[in-house]
């Protein structure tokens, strides 16, 4: 029995893991995937209950390829998280070092009025 809503699923899984995509692409790419996939899975999740083998609604192939897409969409992402992670580090190092050339201005400014006479 073919689903649309796996099909579906497939086509955004290939989708995040295309090459080439920028980082906003790929972010985009998956959280789209994310999205897509919880509420599918949370609709057929009896479908996988292991107690009822013949409650198997969906060809076993098209499930073993989601499971390999879903694998590597989710390492994709891990790793787009350590990558941005090691960005963020990077920048604080690099703002520091900007900041002492860049920071002349007085640390505190005067709120108070000067006295006249």
């Amino acid at each position: 029995m073919a689903d649309d809503g796996l099909d579906h699923l497939l086509r955004l899984a290939e989708r995040a893991l295309e090459d080439g995509l920028s980082i906003d692409e790929c972010i985009t790419s998956i959280e789209a995937y994310s999205q897509a996939f919880h509420p599918w899975y949370e609709e057929h999740k009896d479908a996988f209950d292991e107690d009822a083998p013949g409650n198997m609604s969906f060809e076993r192939s098209s499930l073993e390829r989601l499971l390999k897409l879903h694998t590597a969409v989710l390492a994709k992402a891990e790793s787009l998280q350590k990558g941005t992670t090691q960005d963020m580090v990077a920048l604080r190092g690099r703002r520091k070092g900007m900041m002492a050339y860049i920071d002349t201005l007085p640390k505190r400014l005067s709120t108070r009025r000067t006295r006249k006479g």
